[in-house]
């Protein structure tokens, strides 16, 4: 009994001073653990960097790390309800490649996507825009409006894509003419 009453007393002292959950490997690279857990705070408190998971893998309310998963996320491959990384996955994601609901970035895809290269509903791109409202320097879709314009209307298969998409950039990376396609 006096051990499940200590963790009880446990619990409750990491609840009252904020932290539900907490855990760090004991394994470091760089000073970093392997792996940082940190789930919950009270409501009546400021957010601290305690409650922040800072690890190489990292998962909480709020992770930093190499890979972050969490509300708020950032990291080289972050997913969360905000992320902001390198490759990005979330309801509001920033990054270089952006995956989202908003989507911001280098290549952006999302329903609504802002970026040199964009795709989803409404995409807007420096060079490239695909989506049923497209705006940019080459632009494909629905209702599109740009330099170099493709109107989608009764429908396009994707190599005619691919063709108008190369005539007018040349030195498109092939993985990527494949997504905008």
């Amino acid at each position: 009994q006096a051990e499940r009453l200590e963790q009880k007393v446990d619990d409750l002292t990491r609840y009252v001073r904020g932290t539900i959950y907490a855990y760090d490997s004991k394994t470091r690279i760089f000073g970093l653990p392997l792996v940082s857990v940190r789930f919950g705070f009270a409501r009546h408190q400021r957010m601290t960097w305690d409650h922040l998971a800072r690890g190489l893998f990292a998962t909480g309310n709020v992770a930093w790390g190499v890979v972050a998963v969490g509300l708020i996320s950032v990291g080289v491959i972050s997913l969360g309800l905000l992320a902001v990384g390198l490759l990005a996955f979330g309801a509001l994601a920033f990054g270089a490649a952006a995956f989202g609901v908003t989507a911001i970035g280098f290549v952006a895809i999302g329903v609504s996507a802002v970026g040199v290269y964009a795709g989803g509903v409404a995409a807007m791109a420096d060079k490239i825009a695909v989506g049923v409202a497209a705006m940019g320097e080459t632009a494909i879709g629905q209702e599109a409006q740009g330099q170099h314009v493709l109107l989608w209307g009764t429908g396009l298969t994707r190599p005619e894509v691919e063709v108008f998409l190369t005539e007018h950039n040349p030195g498109l990376w092939r993985p990527l003419l494949r997504v905008l396609s």
